[in-house]
């Protein structure tokens, strides 16, 4: 956002260090806080009324949550929580709310946000719905790493299966097939990328459109890796070799 914009919120913001498992919003209840991380992820996850959950999006230091806020609503049916550790900026909902009604700007630029963020949320429903698990497996690692420092991820066959929406025993299957594809060594509840490339390959087209829009809409490029020299060979493809 602009200098003149974040002056406005400045103020307002406070420095919190989230550890795993940290809740930022529960599913049917009021928003009071926004959250701007600097780092770590956040999970919102869905739920049926019986208690079925499955993430539909993630959000770092590209982003922001609730979106609800952004819309002007006041509540959110998501469950919004910390994955991986991280520091985020909190604000007053209503801080925010009055901050958006004062700048057009900024209304506009986290509206940008609030789309792309919707895009994401369709791509994953839309990888839900076609992809085997081991692609889904590969997508989520490559918007994870497009959101951290660091090669490794710390993710439980357990967490992972809550994130795909699927049973345990398919996580372990496809961890198993990414493995053996060169993609990523497995440990006992962390995974470590060590070829990108394939990744993408086995990611294919469920990977690279929410991030190429977001560079698009936003200004900046949300992969750590060029999006478009792959898209340039492979239409469908998001991420650049290492």
């Amino acid at each position: 956002m602009s200098d003149a914009d974040y002056a406005i919120l400045a103020p307002s913001l406070t420095l919190v260090d989230l550890v795993k498992g940290d809740e930022l919003t529960l599913p049917d209840s009021r928003v009071k806080y926004s959250w701007f991380p600097i780092g770590g992820i956040v999970s919102v996850v869905a739920a049926t009324e019986s208690g079925i959950q499955a993430e539909v999006g993630i959000v770092g230091r590209e982003g922001m949550c609730s979106v609800a806020t952004l819309h002007g609503v006041d509540f959110d049916m998501m469950h919004i929580f910390c994955q991986m550790p991280g520091q985020v900026l909190r604000l007053p909902a209503a801080t925010l709310r009055g901050a958006l009604a004062a700048s057009p700007t900024l209304h506009a630029h986290l509206l940008g946000y609030a789309q792309n963020f919707l895009l994401q949320v369709a791509s994953s429903a839309l990888a839900y719905a076609t992809q085997t698990i081991e692609a889904r497996l590969a997508r989520w690692l490559l918007m994870s790493l497009d959101r951290l420092e660091t090669a490794n991820v710390t993710m439980t066959h357990e967490a992972l299966a809550l994130m795909l929406g699927v049973r345990r025993a398919g996580v372990t299957i496809a961890i198993q097939g990414l493995e053996a594809k060169g993609a990523l060594v497995a440990r006992r509840a962390a995974l470590t990328v060590t070829n990108r490339a394939v990744l993408a390959e086995i990611a294919s087209d469920a990977y690279g459109i929410a991030e190429r829009a977001y560079h698009r809409v936003i200004g900046i490029p949300l992969a750590s890796q060029p999006l478009a020299a792959k898209a340039d060979a492979h239409p469908a493809n998001g991420a650049a070799a290492e």
